[in-house]
């Protein structure tokens, strides 16, 4: 077999003009800008909203509460309280006895054990002791101030008025009675009198009749009568015309200061009934409801059955007392015993006064002591050292003296309790 020669290698022979391989030059790539810093954030900012909705819906939730409470006590008027929560264990109270609180031996409303307690005396009654009950019935007692009396005498000068009775004329009693009854009661310096006379214009003629219905004037203020004037202002008045009592009665108001403490009165002599219809009972009512508060009483001098009725009306009408009297003599009695009773309730009034001035800071005092003593037992009950039982005695007890010292302070030393 005929034997290959193996090839002989190429090897590459370089070119002598080719430049040298220089390196790759590599360029660097951009560097992206980063972006801007992100802001912190404000959690406590981003929490404000609802921490504001929260309270708002919590102080929508409180309102509710208080309002529904409110509106539930302003219907049952009594604050709910829970008893559950006090007293003492039944078991060690199941023989209490509580008869203490029905013992009161002086009778003043509170029980012995009570007046004990808060240092009273159980065998003298408070209420006596600080001058109730006695009024002015307690001779230690004095009248003091001044009880001012305001008197108008509306004296009727009608044509009926020359009628004669006991030998002289009805105007002429009625004089003498007036003057008697002014005399003793200008002695009093607590006493204003004043006059007037109604009917006194015209005649008792029906042509005259307007003119002397329309007739009612004042012949002295309030003030300007006593014993040295009274005769001088009587000397003038006639019997005349006709009887417009209503309009005298009217016309009286104005003389009367309202607004004061003084007693404010008229004295009515009439020998008659109205003949004007000018509506004297209405016209009594309306000063007796005025501020003035005038007190209409009424004399018959020498009158009818038939004129007792119209007059007995307006005495009634205006709060005051009616009276008859057949002649002079008659007339000053029934005159000074208006005074007298007057001068009576007066001096009952100042004593009343008095005595009420003194009872009251007492009363008010053993009443406190009683009331605060009642309370604060009564709130042991949630302390568990009273039991329900007689946490319902002490309210039953504090609501009676409540009442009773009411009543006291309302009705003073003339009350019966």
């Amino acid at each position: 077999m005929e034997e290959v020669p193996a090839p002989t290698p190429v090897v590459p022979t370089p070119s002598p003009t080719a430049p040298p391989v220089q390196p790759a030059v590599v360029v660097p790539a951009p560097v992206p800008t980063p972006p801007p810093p992100a802001q912190p954030v404000d959690v406590k900012s981003d929490k404000k909203p609802i921490f504001i909705i929260v309270g708002i819906v919590i102080l929508l939730v409180v309102v509710s509460l208080l309002v529904g409470l409110f509106i539930k006590s302003r219907k049952t008027g009594v604050r709910t309280v829970d008893l559950s929560k006090g007293g003492k264990n039944p078991a060690l109270t199941a023989f209490e006895d509580l008869s203490k609180y029905d013992k009161d031996t002086d009778g003043d409303g509170y029980p012995d054990f009570v007046e004990v307690a808060v240092g009273l005396n159980p065998n003298e009654s408070e209420f006596i002791r600080c001058g109730g009950g006695k009024g002015c019935k307690d001779p230690t007692l004095t009248n003091t101030g001044p009880a001012k009396k305001n008197v108008i005498i509306i004296l009727d000068s009608s044509g009926s008025m020359g009628l004669k009775i006991g030998g002289q004329t009805r105007m002429d009693a009625a004089k003498s009675a007036i003057t008697g009854y002014v005399s003793q009661a200008s002695s009093d310096k607590n006493i204003s009198i004043g006059l007037m006379v109604y009917g006194n214009k015209g005649s008792n003629s029906t042509s005259d009749k307007a003119t002397s219905c329309a007739s009612a004037d004042v012949v002295a203020p309030l003030g300007s009568v006593n014993s040295s004037t009274i005769g001088t202002y009587l000397a003038g008045v006639k019997p005349t015309g006709w009887t417009p009592m209503g309009l005298a009665i009217s016309n009286a108001q104005s003389l009367f200061p309202s607004g004061n403490d003084a007693q404010n009165q008229i004295i009515l002599v009439t020998d008659g009934d109205e003949t004007c219809n000018s509506n004297p009972i209405g016209a009594a009512s309306t000063i007796h409801n005025s501020s003035a508060k005038v007190t209409v009483n009424v004399i018959g001098f020498a009158v009818t059955i038939a004129d007792q009725a119209t007059l007995t009306g307006i005495a009634s009408s205006g709060g005051g007392s009616f009276s008859v009297a057949s002649d002079s003599t008659e007339l000053l009695r029934v005159l000074n015993q208006n005074l007298e009773n007057w001068k009576k309730i007066a001096d009952k009034a100042r004593c009343d006064l008095t005595a009420y001035e003194a009872f009251l800071p007492c009363e008010r005092e053993h009443n406190d002591k009683v009331v605060n003593y009642v309370t604060t037992k009564r709130n042991t009950y949630y302390k568990k050292d009273i039991s329900k039982a007689e946490y319902d005695k002490l309210n039953s007890l504090y609501e009676a003296i409540v009442k009773l010292h009411s009543d006291r302070v309302k009705n003073g030393v003339n009350s019966t309790k």
